[in-house]
Parts: structure tokens; C-alpha cells; sequence
């Protein structure tokens, strides 16, 4: 895959390129575990990877698009992203940038986790998080409330997220 492709592609687009087998799940996974293994270093912006999970989750992406195609049920089959450090993610360290934490593996995922593993995105990393990023999100003196609207409005959504996806993901059941 080349890095004009891989700076200009987004999920959305991934998902559909996938999909209709121009690109494969694996191809991308290892795209972008050389841009981590490349940029990370300097740059420590994923605090957490699991790349090793990630790349057997590619690996049977790729036969059961094979073998079946893409599910209607997972819009984001294949698709690499990395959450933020603030959400539990089962069997992956999550310590939202609070030292207490820094060695807590969760036992279950956050919703949005659950709910984009059962959109089939597969989750390589975690991202960082600034330590007491969390103040600014629930404290209303400190602008809190924001991250609240934003979630029940589409305003925190990237624009290039469609709003068909959006829609299915708000439907996806947990298990």
C-alpha cells in the first residue's frame, strides 16, 4: 500500500475498499503497523499496542471475506483504529493516564469499544491521554457537559464518518 493512499484514507472509504476486495484487511493492518513502528517512537502517541491481536484479527478478516463476504452487520470489517487510553478495552491495559492504573487490564469492554468490535473494526492500540484530561469533560465549571452534547448530537463525528454508519453502529447489540 502506498503512503499517499494510506495519508488520504478514511474509514469510511477503508471499509468500502475492503468490502469490495481492492484492498485487504492485512494489507492495511501491516500499512499501518509500519507507520506506528516508524513514527511511535518519536512520538509516543500510542501508550498501548497490541498488534499481534490485531494482525491475527486481519488475517481471519481476510478468510471470511473470503469465504462470505462482508456481513451487513459489520460495516467496519477490517478496518484498523486505535481508541483512547480513557476506555476499557478487555485484556489490554487501560490506565487513562492516571498512575494508579498502570497496571489495570480490564475484564470487560466500554460501549463504544464493544460496539465498534462488533462493527468489526479492529482495535490495534491505545492512544494517549493527557493526565486529568477527564476534568474538562465532567466538571460544568471546566467546560464539562461539551463531551456530553457532543455524543447526542452527530457534531462530534468526523465528517467523513457516514451517518448510515453512524446509524448502525447506535444499533449494534452488546453481547
Amino acid at each position: 500500500m502506498n503512503d499517499a493512499l494510506l495519508n488520504t484514507l478514511g474509514a469510511a472509504d477503508a471499509a468500502a475498499k475492503i468490502a469490495d476486495g481492492e484492498l485487504s484487511c492485512t494489507d492495511l493492518f501491516i500499512a499501518c503497523r509500519q507507520r506506528i513502528e516508524q513514527h511511535n517512537p518519536a512520538i509516543n502517541a500510542l501508550v498501548t499496542l497490541d498488534l499481534a491481536n490485531a494482525e491475527q484479527a486481519a488475517r481471519a478478516n481476510d478468510a471470511l471475506l473470503r469465504a462470505q463476504g462482508r456481513p451487513d452487520s459489520q460495516p467496519l470489517l477490517g478496518v484498523p483504529l486505535t481508541v483512547k487510553d480513557a476506555f476499557a478495552t478487555q485484556g489490554l491495559r487501560t490506565t487513562s493516564s492516571f498512575p494508579p492504573l498502570a497496571n489495570y487490564i480490564p475484564t470487560h469492554d466500554a460501549t463504544l469499544v464493544a460496539r465498534l468490535k462488533a462493527a468489526g473494526a479492529i482495535v490495534l492500540g491505545k492512544s494517549k491521554r493527557g493526565f486529568a484530561s477527564w476534568l474538562a469533560s465532567h466538571r460544568p465549571a471546566l467546560g464539562g457537559g461539551a463531551f456530553t452534547a457532543i455524543l447526542r448530537s452527530n457534531r462530534g463525528v468526523p465528517r467523513w464518518f457516514p451517518s448510515t454508519t453512524l446509524e448502525r453502529l447506535r444499533r449494534i447489540p452488546l453481547q
